[in-house]
């Protein structure tokens, strides 16, 4: 079968407040059996615009993301349709609608709980449960941003989209150091194109210092096994030799 593109895990905002950005992001898996070249047409019906993707090779069962960077939300619903298209002839293979609804008011997004060992020892495997839910009114673009205070390392994970209600859950790992593991995990979230920060915490992780190594053994060690060894066998066989 010759390649063939197909939509899968689209992430869409539910509701968005009015001049608010929209981003949309989408896996497309090429199901055939030939690599293909593939791209994403989007309409906005409140508008009649349209825009191309850039072009995307896929192998054959293998996936490529899109992301749409768009404009901002209308005071209406805003509508897209949205066309896999795969080339050289730009056929259609698969079409997708999304609607977000018009909200009023902003999300926020706060750390509801945070599970994580109590301690650990040096060069172990750490792992950190964030729960995390949007508290707010309309649907949020959040990133978790992790500092690690004992070596200034900072991480940010991909954004994920966090409708109004709903919970999730992000983890991630780090190796234990030689010291109390302090880490300050921060919400962000995407407002009017500049990201800002909806919640922090700090957590400590304390180390366990791991128990000393057994002494060598001394230089009488070895001749104090065999006396006792030698006692031993004397005390065995000594009836033997009373009885002859």
């Amino acid at each position: 079968m010759p390649a063939k593109g197909q939509i899968v895990n689209f992430e869409e905002p539910e509701t968005l407040e009015q001049g608010q950005k929209y981003y949309l992001r989408n896996e497309v898996k090429n199901v055939g059996d030939e690599t293909g070249t593939f791209r994403q047409r989007y309409v906005l019906r409140w508008t009649g615009e349209e825009y191309i993707s850039s072009p995307l090779d896929i192998l054959p069962g293998e996936s490529g993301v899109f992301v749409f960077i768009g404009g901002f939300m209308p005071g209406q619903d805003a509508i897209f349709d949205i066309y896999l298209e795969r080339g050289p002839q730009w056929v259609q293979d698969d079409y997708h609608q999304t609607i977000i609804k018009l909200g009023f008011g902003q999300p926020h997004v706060t750390i509801e709980k945070i599970d994580f060992p109590e301690s650990q020892y040096p060069g172990k495997s750490v792992e950190v449960t964030v729960t995390i839910t949007n508290t707010g009114l309309t649907s949020a673009y959040t990133a978790m941003r992790t500092l690690y205070h004992w070596n200034g390392q900072e991480n940010t994970t991909k954004w994920i989209i966090l409708d109004p209600g709903k919970t999730a859950y992000m983890k991630f790992t780090f190796i234990m150091p030689n010291q109390d593991a302090t880490i300050t995990i921060s919400l962000l979230r995407l407002h009017n194109s500049e990201w800002v920060t909806d919640d922090s915490k700090t957590i400590t992780v304390k180390l366990i210092s791991p128990p000393p190594p057994p002494p060598p053994p001394s230089k009488w060690t070895i001749p104090l096994i065999l006396c006792i060894v030698g006692i031993a066998i004397a005390v065995i066989a000594a009836p033997l030799f009373k009885g002859r």
